[in-house]
C-alpha cells in the first residue's frame, strides 16, 4: 500500500514536471535576432502605440477578446468606442488599441508572435527597448545609406 502511494505520488511529480517543462518551453525568451524579427513589423509605430502594443502582447487571449468585441461593435467611433471598451472591462493597453482596429487585427492574426513578443517583454523589457532602438537606428542607416 506505502508502494503504491510512493509511486503515485512519483507519477504525478513527473507528469506534473514533464507539463511545466512544456509550458517553459512554450515561453521561452526568444533570442536577439528572433526579438528583432518580432519587432520589425512595429518598430517604427509612435512611441505611445509601441507602448501599448508591448503590453497588450502580454495577455494573448484578450487580444483575440478585443479584436472579436471591436468587430461586434464597429460601429461605434471614437469616444464612443473607448468608453464602451472601458466598460467592457479591457486592459487600458487594449482600450487605446480599439483606435487601432489594423493594429489589432495586426496582433490577432499573427498571435503567436505577439504571444512572443510578450514573453519577451515580461522577461526582459529593456532588451526589448533596447532591439527596438536598434530596429529604429538600422533603419535610419538604410536610408542614409540609399540616399548616397
Amino acid at each position: 500500500m506505502f508502494l503504491r502511494k510512493v509511486l503515485a505520488i512519483a507519477l504525478l511529480v513527473s507528469v506534473g514536471s514533464l507539463w511545466s517543462g512544456t509550458a517553459a518551453s512554450a515561453q521561452a525568451m526568444p533570442t536577439p535576432d528572433q526579438l528583432k524579427q518580432l519587432l520589425a513589423p512595429v518598430a517604427l509605430f509612435p512611441d505611445a502605440l509601441l507602448a501599448q502594443i508591448c503590453a497588450a502582447s502580454t495577455d494573448p487571449q484578450q487580444i483575440l477578446d478585443a479584436q472579436d468585441w471591436l468587430h461586434r461593435n464597429s460601429n461605434l467611433q471614437q469616444a464612443a468606442l473607448t468608453d464602451a471598451a472601458q466598460r467592457e472591462g479591457f486592459d487600458p493597453a487594449f482600450v487605446s488599441l480599439m483606435s487601432f482596429p489594423t493594429v489589432l487585427d495586426m496582433m490577432a492574426t499573427n498571435i503567436d508572435d505577439y504571444a512572443a513578443l510578450g514573453v519577451a517583454f515580461k522577461a526582459d523589457q529593456p532588451a526589448v527597448m533596447s532591439a527596438i532602438q536598434t530596429l529604429r537606428q538600422d533603419c535610419v542607416f538604410e536610408g542614409r545609406a540609399r540616399q548616397q
